[in-house]
């Protein structure tokens, strides 16, 4: 019954070039040979989730957190056991996932990325808890759905200065680019 997960984990320690074994990595949760909780924290060098995520198919808590991940695979949405997401700390600037397919989740905290759009898949199915805080998510101010605490969530959001924004507009214009202003070049933001 185990292979599956441990083939996971394996597969994680050798695209993140760990140096450690199976047994070792992360924080595990194993019942009745199936890992249901698994926890990534403070591992500088998580740049990637294997595909085989989706080999976890009893998994009920994920967390990456506190690493340098910066996207996450599609294949999350296999996991119809997943009742907890924690993605905070990291370096997701967009999440392709389709939280509808999620319908156990009741929790998903993705605060301190540098996401610039909430996740409206969120809100095709009934969380109890979303924590957004700290990203980039800067031209929503209407929640397209319910999450509670919207509006202190966003006041923490780290928005660029207008002006700014303005400049790189009108870059784009006169250049005749495409994409959204926060795709345009190699921006650094303090």
């Amino acid at each position: 019954y185990m292979q599956p997960d441990i083939d996971f984990i394996k597969d994680l320690i050798e695209i993140n070039s760990y140096f450690t074994d199976w047994q070792n990595t992360g924080m595990q949760n194993w019942s009745e040979g199936r890992l249901t909780g698994f926890t990534i924290n403070d591992q500088v060098n998580t740049n990637e989730i294997p595909l085989s995520v989706s080999n976890l198919t009893e998994v009920e808590y994920f967390e990456v957190s506190n690493t340098t991940l910066s996207e996450i695979p599609i294949e999350i949405e296999e996991l119809d056991n997943l009742s907890s997401l924690i993605l905070n700390n990291n370096n997701l600037d967009t999440l392709a996932i389709d939280f509808s397919q999620l319908i156990e989740l009741q929790l998903l905290n993705i605060s301190s990325n540098n996401l610039h759009q909430f996740p409206e898949s969120v809100c095709e199915i009934t969380l109890i808890e979303v924590n957004f805080e700290d990203n980039r998510i800067c031209d929503e101010i209407n929640p397209p759905c319910t999450v509670f605490h919207w509006d202190q969530q966003l006041q923490t959001q780290r928005c660029k200065n207008l002006e700014d924004i303005s400049f790189i507009l009108e870059l784009k214009s006169q250049n005749n680019m495409a994409g959204e202003y926060f795709s345009i070049g190699h921006q650094v933001w303090s």
